[in-house]
């Protein structure tokens, strides 16, 4: 009898979830991909847009963020982690004992609603990654596992062990915090920092389990964010020595700074799932910003914002850096004029709730103020939230983008040398204004064919699609959380053909001294800063 390994090894064809519609590529994004010196990514944030929207609140540590964000620290957000691997490894073993191949994106889709209606219901009890109200049988859950040839009676047993063992991992986090009140632990974070990259790490028996990466640019990003709303001046850790080499500063007075980071870090680490956190590329921001004065993001976090106040789903952490609250939240988010942009994780029945929320806020909004949306949602036709688009009396453009003809910006771009990803479907742009949105800004020909091209820019290079497949992350692009693909083994180098006429430099043999100072960044006799930090 074949084992599930070898079962999973063997399925070729994705299960899909839903229809989706077929939009003809115009080539346009293939062009732009492998015309010759293309840049690989352009400014990764704009940090000229300082401004928030009226009756957005405002960003930082203030106000009702204060309470919120101090409950957060590294050995929490450890424990955290922990907590959701465990979950993720229940649903694994659950799926292993009866036999069927585990669903891709079924844990991240069940974690998503359920979070939803944690926060929809309301209560101030509530974890912020872990859920923990009931009911606990999510049927969304038990349809992917349905669809994955699981009998409907242990679909449901799953889907309440599932829920009941997050309750009790929740409450577990709970009472760990409850212990710290008022106390200082004795852990602390390590930051080594590399040529190309910085490592997060929290020591003891936490250190192979909780090893996280960041880009220096994204490190600069953090850091500009924290300074802007924090209303402190961080110090760099590191002074210059005789010979130009960094070394440690221990006067530096950033601490704050590396143990928050390192809290954003660890929270979006444990969500995984990089397909539902991509973002759109900042040509399209330009676009955005220049034809409709788009300067607020609805869903995003530090690491993929593109301005410097926007929507979170975790403000506990992303408050330092930007977050004024959850899109859903009422008190905090409730524009009553402005230009904002939407693109949220794509789960069908958050993107539900995000159009009913958006809905709300043009029908309640003034004559005379301005309010628009631009939402980007996937092709998904048969799903409710696009019925809700399609039929909106606010409604004022709907245009369609082939897959072959745009990309995202990955949800790991900090941490990963290639900045964009493949859609794994086509993509919907719909402009949501009321009147005098649609009057301050027309939703033209002029901007339809700007979005157009600026999307066609995060197509990914065709060494960068190589790239991809060779560390086998092409799975998720493959099944994009619209289906249920098996994992897929590490493809070998023989199997993994360039396109003709594309040269990686980065591919090619290195030889000599070039060899060395390729893999010089891996070693710790590298310029590297290694730093203990207090929890």
């Amino acid at each position: 009898m074949p084992s599930l390994k070898q079962k999973a090894q063997g399925q070729t064809k994705a299960w899909r979830l839903r229809k989706t519609t077929k939009a003809e590529s115009t080539g346009e994004g293939q062009v732009r991909a492998a015309r010759p010196g293309k840049a690989s990514k352009g400014q990764i944030w704009d940090p000229d847009v300082t401004a928030v929207p009226a009756g957005v609140a405002a960003p930082g540590l203030g106000g009702d963020n204060s309470s919120v964000v101090a409950l957060t620290t590294p050995s929490i957000e450890a424990l955290r982690l922990r907590k959701m691997t465990q979950l993720r490894n229940l649903l694994a073993r659950r799926c292993e004992a009866r036999g069927v191949v585990e669903p891709i994106f079924a844990f991240e889709r069940w974690h998503a609603r359920a979070m939803l209606r944690d926060e929809l219901g309301g209560g101030t009890t509530r974890d912020p990654l872990l859920p923990r109200k009931e009911p606990w049988l999510d049927k969304g859950l038990v349809e992917d596992l349905r669809r994955a040839k699981m009998a409907p009676n242990a679909a449901r047993k799953v889907s309440i062990e599932l829920g009941r063992a997050s309750a009790a991992a929740a409450e577990e986090v709970a009472a760990a915090l409850k212990r710290l009140a008022g106390k200082s632990s004795s852990k602390a974070v390590e930051v080594t920092k590399h040529r190309w990259t910085m490592d997060y790490v929290l020591p003891g028996r936490w250190r192979n389990g909780v090893f996280l990466k960041l880009n220096h640019e994204y490190f600069e990003k953090l850091k500009k964010l924290y300074e802007r709303h924090v209303g402190t001046d961080v110090v760099s850790g590191a002074a210059k020595d005789s010979e130009g080499d960094e070394k440690e500063n221990p006067d530096s007075n950033d601490d704050e700074l590396h143990r928050r980071i390192f809290c954003v870090l660890c929270r979006y680490h444990a969500l995984l799932g990089h397909g539902f956190q991509a973002a759109l590329g900042e040509h399209c921001f330009d676009v955005l910003r220049r034809h409709l004065s788009v300067e607020f993001e609805c869903f995003a976090s530090p690491l993929n914002c593109h301005f410097g106040a926007f929507c979170s789903a975790f403000p506990d952490v992303d408050a330092p850096f930007g977050a004024v609250g959850s899109f859903f939240d009422e008190e905090r988010f409730a524009p009553t004029r402005g230009s904002f942009e939407a693109n949220p994780p794509f789960i069908p029945e958050l993107m539900s709730a995000m159009t009913r929320r958006i809905e709300a806020l043009l029908s309640a909004s003034a004559a005379d103020a301005p309010l628009s949306f631009c939402i980007i949602v996937p092709g998904w036709v048969e799903v409710e939230f696009w019925e809700l688009l399609m039929q909106s009396r606010f409604r004022r453009a709907h245009w369609l983008v082939s897959k072959a003809d745009h990309g995202f910006c990955d949800g790991a771009q900090h941490q990963r040398r290639d900045r964009y990803r493949e859609s794994p479907f086509d993509t919907a742009i719909f402009l949501l204004q009321n009147d005098a949105g649609a009057e301050l800004w027309p939703a033209d020909a002029a901007l339809e064919q700007e979005l157009r091209a600026a999307l066609s820019e995060a197509v990914p290079t065709p060494a960068a699609k190589i790239r991809r497949l060779r560390d086998a992350r092409g799975a998720a692009d493959a099944d994009g959380g619209d289906g249920a693909l098996p994992v897929r083994k590490k493809r070998p180098r023989s199997e993994l053909q360039p396109t003709p006429g594309v040269q990686d430099k980065a591919e090619a043999p290195l030889k000599g001294a070039r060899k060395v100072r390729r893999g010089a960044h891996e070693a710790d006799d590298s310029d590297t800063l290694r730093r203990s930090i207090k929890n």
